[in-house]
């Protein structure tokens, strides 16, 4: 199956050297397949949903009219619960229109941009929308690709970078703010596609790309592009890539796994230097259950020359799933192989918290770090690893999932997911919300 895009036409000037698309098959179909005008998704408004407004946590609201966005309606507003001091909710936005949408990422290129699936489109559309820093949108939706997997990340001079893989091939695409493919490039090892793609950029624009080969055995694949093409690849360090950052200096920190087993695997922090050399490894321990379902169970994000995991699956029976779950943030550099520091915070939701869920950001001086469904725990640490303020983040009646989470600035995190209704056997609609991080 090849993959399905629907983007504008494409830009003159590629960024990485090559045409915007391949005209023999490959990632992107046969000839053309990525110059196709951008299509939109449903009719005019199709971008509305509810917007919960500014002042109170538990307040409602509604944003004034827009072009874009249509008419906006108030819904029941998320609270913490308990209120949680340091923390304060801006706004929220759930996509009304759309039964059985769920948001898998959150990037910020100036703008918000959320990549969104639903499954009420055929084939499973991965559907690309924007937001201003109040909740308004922006951008049209977007069909970004359908039937894939897909990563997402912001580039430093502005647009989305899309890792992309359907089973047989992958690519990397380079995207404008304005909704625009600039460019889509073939991305193999040795002629193997890579399975579940990572990507991330550096500051001076070089991209480094991840994921996984299944030979006879699996092994792990860094690759990193510059302007000019290819720079350098890494393959085999691991098993598989679970997420990629960077320290601001160009050296490239990855979350990686290895020793799979059948009850789960280990989890190891790694640096690698701009020429891909590598630098440093530590273990962060193993985390338990069956690998397909317990990769986004730990997440991770750069602080200075080390990294802060969240850990997950802490204390549970890997059969019945029960036990004890914390929200684990660990601090970890090269400097020993031990954590610097460990902080486990309980989750308000206890036994009945699933861990499949969450991520953890950078946020000024502080670090947010947010598991569980349902009722997801919320909690910000300092640097030393002091927990600052916790709690739950619920909505009355509603079961909420966060997939992903977003700094935007020293004081505003992002976060983005979906709600459900009746006890999560109603179909899910995409939420975001932007809350404010206070010392």
């Amino acid at each position: 199956m090849d993959l399905v895009l629907r983007g504008a036409a494409c830009l003159a000037t590629p960024v990485f050297g090559s045409a915007c698309g391949p005209t023999d098959g490959g990632a992107n179909g046969s000839g053309g397949a990525s110059t196709d005008t951008g299509s939109t998704v449903g009719e005019a408004g199709s971008s509305t949903g509810s917007v919960t407004g500014e002042a109170e946590v538990g307040s409602t609201g509604s944003t004034g009219d827009d072009d874009t966005a249509g008419e906006t309606s108030s819904s029941a507003g998320p609270k913490m619960d308990p209120e949680i001091d340091c923390l304060e909710m801006q706004w929220s936005w759930t996509n009304d229109d759309t039964p059985g949408s769920s948001a898998s990422h959150v990037a910020f290129d100036g703008e918000l941009r959320v990549l969104e699936r639903e499954d009420g489109v055929p084939d499973a559309a991965r559907v690309l929308r924007g937001f201003d820093l109040n909740g308004d949108p922006t951008l049209a939706p977007i069909v970004v690709a359908s039937g894939v997997r897909v990563d997402m990340a912001a580039r430093p001079t502005g647009g989305l970078l899309f890792a992309l893989h359907d089973g047989e091939s992958s690519a990397l695409e380079v995207w404008s703010s304005a909704g625009e493919l600039v460019e889509s490039v073939d991305i193999s090892s040795m002629g193997d596609a890579l399975d579940r793609p990572v990507v991330m950029a550096h500051p001076d624009g070089s991209v480094v790309f991840g994921g996984d080969v299944v030979g006879d055995e699996r092994e792990s694949v860094l690759q990193t592009r510059v302007n000019d093409g290819f720079s350098w690849e890494r393959r085999g360090d691991y098993e598989f890539v679970l997420a990629l950052d960077g320290n601001g200096s160009g050296v490239t920190l990855a979350l990686l796994g290895a020793n799979p087993f059948d009850e789960g695997y280990d989890v190891f922090v790694a640096a690698y230097d701009p020429l891909g050399e590598f630098l440093w490894s530590v273990p962060t321990g193993s985390v338990s259950g069956v690998l397909k379902t317990s990769l986004p169970s730990y997440d991770f994000a750069a602080q200075g020359e080390g990294a802060v995991t969240l850990g997950a699956l802490i204390g549970v029976d890997t059969e019945t799933r029960q036990g004890t779950r914390d929200l684990v943030v660990s601090h970890y550099d090269a400097n020993d192989r031990m954590p610097a520091w460990s902080t486990a915070v309980p989750f308000v939701d206890g036994p009945s918290t699933t861990m499949d869920d969450g991520g953890i950001a950078v946020v000024g001086e502080q670090i947010v770090a947010i598991g569980g469904r349902t009722i997801p725990t919320i909690a910000v640490l300092d640097f030393n690893g002091t927990v600052l303020c916790s709690g739950g983040l619920s909505i009355p009646g509603q079961d909420l999932h966060i997939a992903d989470i977003q700094p935007v600035d020293a004081d505003t995190v992002v976060l983005a997911g979906s709600v459900t209704s009746d006890g999560g056997s109603a179909a899910s609609r995409t939420w975001i919300a932007s809350l404010t991080v206070s010392p």
